[in-house]
């Protein structure tokens, strides 16, 4: 059939386009963002930071209820400074300094779990983590979203099957 196809295309001169360099068809509901190439290796997200910026934004709504949450995920760092969880509430598009918690990163390489209170007075809308600063590498195996009294929304595994290298930064100026 492919040769059929490319008979086809040959013989009627018909454009083909180039594959989308940003393309990735095993991804995940998280994307890179700022300065973060991503991946999956080894049941991980993997974050590859070429600058001073790294973060992920999850791809779509959670449109979690009002209420207080807990971010919680386990993530090994050789990053720099501190976390951050930004999220959005209500009719709010972009992710602002006003709906977001700092957090301590242990930036050793070692693997550690976090759980980060996120208030979600106006609901939570779309989510985004921010392992560190600088250049290096994080690596997270699971992000789960739970409610105050410990139900879990949602959670985010990162599939062996998928294994690719880190891929090409995505421009988001949209959501800053």
């Amino acid at each position: 059939m492919n040769a059929l196809i490319d008979g086809f295309l040959k013989d009627s001169g018909a454009i083909v386009p180039k594959a989308n360099p940003a393309y990735c068809p095993y991804w995940t509901e998280w994307r890179g963002a700022g300065s973060a190439k991503i991946g999956v290796e080894e049941n991980r997200l993997v974050i590859e930071s070429i600058g001073a910026g790294p973060y992920i934004v999850l791809r779509d709504s959670v449109n979690a209820a009002r209420g207080s949450y807990a971010l919680e995920f386990r993530m090994r760092s050789k990053l720099t400074g501190g976390g951050r969880i930004f999220w959005t509430s209500g009719a709010v598009k972009k992710f602002a300094k006003e709906a977001c918690v700092e957090f301590p990163v242990q930036q050793d390489g070692a693997f550690h779990e976090y759980s980060i209170a996120v208030p979600g007075k106006d609901g939570l809308k779309l989510l985004r983590l921010d392992p560190g600063k600088g250049t290096g590498r994080a690596e997270i195996e699971w992000i789960r979203l739970k409610k105050q009294d410990g139900k879990e929304i949602k959670r985010w595994t990162f599939s062996k099957n998928a294994a690719h290298p880190p891929r090409k930064a995505v421009d988001t100026s949209e959501i800053e």
